[in-house]
């Protein structure tokens, strides 16, 4: 940098929900004295390391401001690292380091931190029946997905045969997609299908439909 401070952030870019969580700052002072270390979530400040006065050698030398999604472990936290004991949705963000000397010189370094939740279910076909007559029936299933951060993307299979929205003999939905009030999202995918006695998609007289 231009002040001649090095630093250099270790920050995970994707967590998952519910984790602990180590933020690493790495820096190079040179000749100066280390001031303060201080860090911010979106711009707001969330802790402060403040390198010990010799006139008050009692005092704390750290300690966190409130933050939503943000939950500091003062206890292993300290110049060089914060240590976050649990993450929810509210702690994705930017996250930024920054460092001051005793001579008033400064350096920052920033990374997105991002926070990703599996879903609790496997994905579901819904609306098929134990029996279709051939000629008569309509296929017409919906792949439906739980919850999860980010969304599943959703596709259908036909004899092991990805399905593609050109194909004239197959009715393809166009994605559902879900936000919930806890900022988690669902989707779903409907597909459409003709049982002709002799449609090209039968082998043999079965049809392999999955779904990922």
């Amino acid at each position: 940098s231009a002040t001649g401070l090095r630093l250099r952030l270790d920050i995970p870019s994707i967590v998952k929900s519910g984790s602990s969580v180590w933020l690493h700052c790495d820096y190079d002072l040179e000749m100066d004295s280390l001031y303060s270390v201080k860090w911010y979530k979106n711009n707001q400040e969330f802790y402060r390391y403040m390198s010990e006065p010799d006139s008050v050698p009692d005092i704390q030398p750290h300690r966190v401001f409130y933050q939503l999604g943000i939950y500091v472990d003062l206890s292993k936290s300290n110049s060089t690292h914060v240590y976050l004991k649990k993450t929810d949705l509210n702690t994705e963000g930017t996250f930024t380091a920054e460092v001051s000397t005793t001579t008033f010189k400064s350096v920052k370094r920033l990374k997105d931190l991002r926070i990703y939740v599996l879903p609790q279910r496997e994905i579901e076909i819904m609306g098929s029946k134990a029996e279709y007559k051939m000629g008569e029936d309509v296929l017409n299933l919906t792949c439906v997905a739980a919850k999860s951060k980010p969304v599943q993307i959703l596709a259908w299979f036909l004899n092991g045969i990805r399905v593609l929205r050109n194909d004239p003999h197959i009715n393809l939905s166009h994605p559902d997609i879900d936000v919930s009030s806890d900022g988690l999202v669902s989707s779903s995918l409907g597909i459409s299908l003709s049982l002709l006695s002799n449609d090209h998609h039968l082998s043999n007289g079965v049809l392999a439909l999955r779904t990922f």
